[in-house]
């Protein structure tokens, strides 16, 4: 039986969970690391690492760093090439800059994105009129929460879908492994709707300790 009482936290920050499932059944989580977010960097990455590690029995750490480099394309109108470099090399100095906080962790398990990219199992998925429509409300979504030069617009539409397209296809076979998907920030409520209306996963934030000293 899972335990229901949990050590409190230490840091400067704890969890809040904002999106729930019935996490408590599941044995090991999957956290969805945005490479380059602050969510998922010093204190507050440690926040995450520490509610994990007290509550699952193993976790994998799903290293998005290359998907990144679809952001990169219009972020710094690099080639592909370019783009796959520098994405990868944000993902190794992530992981050593955030080692300390992996401590917490029972079993970590670490998965790199281009591992997932080189999976037998990955394929583009196929979209239909519904996933379409969710694609688009997600990049104006996307576009809305930041103030872009507006001629970026076509390239950061069609990198967007290129991001999402990926992240959904590897999401595809990845949720075949029973495990509860924690993310923290918010959820493409509506993409998980569409494709993966059954599927448990937590949405967390953060907020200040007031027991830290």
């Amino acid at each position: 039986m899972k335990r229901t009482n949990y050590p409190a936290p230490n840091g400067t920050y704890k969890i809040c969970v904002n999106h729930k499932a019935p996490w408590q059944s599941y044995e090991t989580c999957r956290l969805q690391i945005s490479v380059g977010k602050p969510n998922y960097e010093g204190e507050k990455f440690e926040a995450l690492c520490e509610w994990a590690g007290a509550r699952f029995e193993r976790t994998v750490l799903i290293v998005s760093d290359t998907l990144q480099r679809h952001n990169l394309r219009y972020q710094r109108n690099c080639d592909a090439a370019t783009a796959w470099k520098l994405s990868r090399l944000e993902g190794e100095t992530w992981l050593r800059r955030n080692t300390r906080a992996l401590h917490h962790l029972r079993t970590p398990e670490i998965v790199r994105w281009d591992q997932l990219l080189m999976h037998p199992a990955y394929q583009v998925i196929e979209t239909t009129p519904a996933l379409d429509q969710a694609i688009e409300h997600t990049i104006r979504e996307f576009w809305g929460r930041h103030e872009y030069d507006p001629t970026l617009y076509f390239a950061f539409h069609h990198h967007s879908r290129a991001f999402l397209l990926e992240e959904l296809s590897v999401f595809s076979y990845l949720f075949n492994d029973p495990a509860i998907d924690v993310y923290a920030g918010s959820w493409f409520h509506q993409l998980m709707a569409v494709l993966f209306p059954h599927k448990d996963y937590l949405g967390v934030d953060y907020v200040r300790n007031r027991k830290s000293a």
